[in-house]
């Protein structure tokens, strides 16, 4: 009974995921007919990254008649790191006043919720035929049904930077890590701390900068500085290392050290 509470909720996730696709569309607002044609942020990317990945996976899960980890594995993408991470972060640029980089997470966004609906089809019929009616397609490249698609095989107009989506990986880590310590430690939205991340390698400083807003974003933080291996550490904060990264938290003036230890 559980199992079933819990896979009707995940319809509505679904549906709800759709609804916030369609809020932010513009009035006429149509799809472009290939992803490669924008400029894609890093988050763009990694989500797309993980769509191609979850479709190859899909395909042989099916072949080998393995329908329990496709199932499984359709839900994980779709939840944990669509809707509960790259939908967040593309709100960054949905709400925000580059046109371009608006337009990039428009189309990755109908990118993933047209190919999630067609894998999700043969499980899930009846939502997935009523949302794929409601999809902006390009023009005249909508069938008369969902029925009628392609079952996905592979996302061929999508070139993925694997170095960049794995790096994207540490930084949503980073990101949990700093929600996870602002819950234990009782701070609050109102106080917006100022979080640092001091980097293992170097090189990695121009893609943590590009990530300042989404991090600030997703988290609730103040300021976030990006600080080279061989810089001091900030003062007045909780420190925790995650991979070859350290993240600080400033909690001085925030908490009573002192009563927490």
């Amino acid at each position: 009974v559980h199992r079933i509470i819990g896979y009707r909720l995940f319809c509505t996730k679904i549906w709800n995921a759709a609804k916030m696709f369609f809020a932010y569309c513009p009035e006429g607002f149509r799809a472009g007919k290939s992803i490669s044609d924008f400029k894609l942020s890093a988050a763009d990317n990694w989500i797309l990254t993980k769509l191609k990945q979850v479709i190859i996976s899909s395909n042989k899960n099916m072949e080998d008649h393995q329908y329990g980890t496709f199932t499984n594995d359709l839900y994980d993408f779709f939840q944990k790191q669509f809707c509960d991470v790259y939908i967040e972060a593309s709100k960054v640029a949905l709400q925000g006043s580059d046109e371009d980089a608006k337009l990039a997470a428009l189309n990755t966004l109908f990118t993933v919720l047209d190919n999630s609906f067609r894998l999700f089809h043969p499980m899930m019929p009846y939502i997935t035929e009523e949302l794929y009616q409601r999809l902006p397609y390009p023009e005249g490249a909508m069938k008369e049904s969902i029925y009628l698609t392609d079952y996905p095989q592979d996302l061929e107009d999508f070139k993925s930077d694997e170095e960049s989506a794995q790096k994207f990986d540490q930084a949503n880590t980073i990101m949990g890590e700093i929600r996870s310590n602002f819950d234990n430690i009782g701070i609050q939205k109102k106080h917006k701390p100022e979080v640092t991340i001091k980097l293992g390698n170097d090189a990695d400083a121009t893609f943590y900068e590009g990530l300042n807003e989404t991090i600030k974003f997703m988290t609730g933080s103040g300021e976030v500085k990006i600080a080279l291996s061989g810089s001091e550490n900030p003062t007045g904060s909780i420190s925790k290392c995650i991979g070859d990264d350290t993240l600080f938290i400033k909690v001085v003036g925030i908490i009573d050290i002192k009563q927490e230890i």
